[in-house]
């Protein structure tokens, strides 16, 4: 999936790249450390953040939020790097309406069946597929 595919980019191009640290209004999970894993928030921040164009993308997953900002991205870029970004759709299409320059890569599985495959082993119940 995208994740195997990123993973491959970075032991190719380690230094060449790097993913942005997220925000998220969800409670820490144990040995996170805020700034490493993820930029620890509450919701009510990240709204208004998000108001405000600081997210180039923002999701809502199982009631938390989980946003990119500008600034992570900037950093990555200033740093002379590229900045890689997981998304979903409803990201891609955030990020694109963003107006924010970059380049949008499209991962498609080799076959519906693979994909549902994937998704079961992943969890994810038939009724979703």
């Amino acid at each position: 999936g995208k994740a195997t595919l990123i993973a491959k980019l970075f032991d190719e191009f380690p230094e060449r790249m790097a993913i942005p640290v997220s925000h998220t209004s969800r409670a820490p999970q144990e040995e996170e450390k805020d700034g490493v894993q993820f930029w620890l928030s509450d919701r009510e921040r990240m709204e208004r953040q998000a108001k405000d164009g600081f997210f180039l993308e923002i999701v809502e997953v199982d009631g938390d939020l989980y946003g990119t900002s500008v600034d992570a991205v900037n950093m990555i870029r200033n740093a002379g790097k590229v900045a890689v970004i997981h998304l979903d759709l409803a990201g891609v299409q955030q990020l694109k309406s963003s107006g924010y320059k970059c380049k949008i890569v499209w991962i498609t599985p080799p076959s519906l069946q693979v994909l549902s495959d994937r998704l079961k082993a992943s969890g994810v119940e038939e009724t979703e597929i």
